[in-house]
C-alpha cells in the first residue's frame, strides 16, 4: 500500500508486484534505503564521499536498476504530456520546464523520484514495524489503544482519517513510537555558507552539517525518561494531544519531509485498523523480541515475528 501511494504521486501508476520487474524495483529501493548511510563509515564516524566498499557494488547495481526502471516512465510522460486533473511529480517537473524553460534535467527528475520513494516508503514501513513490535512488547498498552478505538468506532466500521481528532491517544502512541525508535535519525547534509560558531566549536565555511534528530528525541531536558516508551509524553492531563518543540520526526526548516502528511495518514489508518481487528502477540519461543535497531540511513528493528490473532476468534 505504501509503495503504491508513493508510486501514484511520483510516476502516476500502480506497481503490480506480481510482475518480476516491479518486485525487483521494490527490492532495489529497499537496498538503497537500508544500505545507504550518507557516506558514513561503518562505525558512523566521519563523512566519506562513497559508501562502504563492502556494500558499494550491490548498492550501485540497485541504483542502476531503479534508474533503468524509471527512465521509460519519464520518456512516456514526455511523449504524452497532457494536462491532468491530478498531475504526478514527473508531470509537475515537465510542466515547470515547459513553462520556465528547461531547468530540471532528466537526471534531476529521476533523482527526485528516487528520493520520494526512499524517503516516503521505507521510513513509513520501518515505523510500522516498530509500532507492531512495541505493541507485542507492551500488551497492556495495545489493549488501551484498542479500547480507545472501540469507544469511538463501531466494531463493523473501518477507521478513517476523519476519525483522527477523536483518537488523540492513538496519535500520541504513533508519535511516541517515532520519538522512541527514531526511524530517520539524521537529516540531509547542509553545507555551511559562511564560518559560524556553535557553543565552543568553530565550523568553517564549506563544511557539511547533519541535524541529529535522535539527540533531540533522547534529550532529558525535554523528555521524562526518554529511554522508555511512554505515549503520555504527547498528552496533557486532559488526554489531549500536545506539541513538543523537540519532536522532529520529519526534519526541520525548508527541508522538512514533503511526505509528512501522507505518512501521518498511512500510519494512522494502518495502525488503527490492524489494532482494532487483531491482537498482536509475540511467539512463545521469543516473548520479548529485541528493541535493538539495525543502524543505517533508516533504523529498522531487528527481525522479529508477530502473530496476529483475529479478535473475533478470541471472543468465541
Amino acid at each position: 500500500a505504501v509503495y503504491n501511494i508513493v508510486s501514484a504521486i511520483t510516476i502516476g501508476e500502480r506497481l503490480e508486484f506480481d510482475r518480476p520487474s516491479c518486485r525487483r524495483f521494490k527490492q532495489c529501493l529497499q537496498e538503497i534505503s537500508r544500505n545507504s548511510n550518507f557516506g558514513f563509515s561503518e562505525n558512523g564516524v566521519g563523512f566519506l564521499p562513497q559508501v562502504s566498499p563492502k556494500k558499494s557494488s550491490k548498492l550501485q547495481d540497485s541504483i542502476k536498476y531503479v534508474q533503468e526502471f524509471l527512465e521509460p516512465r519519464l520518456t512516456n510522460h514526455k511523449t504524452s504530456l497532457v494536462k491532468k486533473e491530478i498531475p504526478d511529480y514527473i508531470d509537475v517537473c515537465l510542466n515547470y520546464n515547459a513553462r520556465e524553460g528547461k531547468i530540471i534535467n532528466d537526471e534531476g527528475i529521476l533523482q527526485g523520484v528516487i528520493n520520494l520513494f526512499t524517503s516516503g516508503c521505507e521510513p513509513t514501513i520501518s515505523l510500522t514495524m516498530w509500532l507492531f513490535l512495541l505493541m507485542t512488547r507492551y500488551p497492556e498498552l495495545q489493549k488501551k489503544c484498542r479500547h480507545v478505538i472501540s469507544m469511538q468506532i463501531r466494531d463493523d466500521e473501518c477507521v478513517s482519517w476523519g476519525a483522527r481528532d477523536k483518537l488523540p491517544f492513538i496519535f500520541a502512541t504513533i508519535q511516541e513510537a517515532q520519538r522512541f525508535s527514531n526511524p530517520v535519525p539524521y537529516g540531509y547534509p547542509y553545507e555551511v555558507s559562511s564560518e559560524i560558531e556553535v557553543g565552543n566549536y568553530r565550523i568553517p565555511e564549506g563544511d557539511l552539517l547533519l541535524l541529529n534528530y535522535r539527540s533531540c528525541h533522547m534529550d532529558y531536558t525535554y523528555w521524562k525518561r526518554p529511554a522508555e516508551f511512554r505515549p503520555e509524553n504527547f498528552t496533557d492531563s486532559d488526554g489531549d494531544l500536545i506539541h513538543h518543540e523537540a519532536f522532529l520526526p520529519y526534519g526541520l526548516g525548508h527541508r522538512t519531509c514533503g511526505y509528512k502528511n501522507i505518512a501521518d495518514q498511512v500510519l494512522f489508518i494502518v495502525f488503527t485498523n490492524i489494532i482494532s481487528k487483531f491482537n498482536l502477540r509475540a511467539p512463545e519461543d521469543n516473548p520479548n523480541p529485541s528493541l535493538t535497531a539495525e543502524e543505517g540511513l533508516i533504523r529498522y528493528p531487528k527481525s522479529y515475528h508477530v502473530i496476529p490473532y483475529p479478535l473475533e476468534d478470541e471472543k468465541q
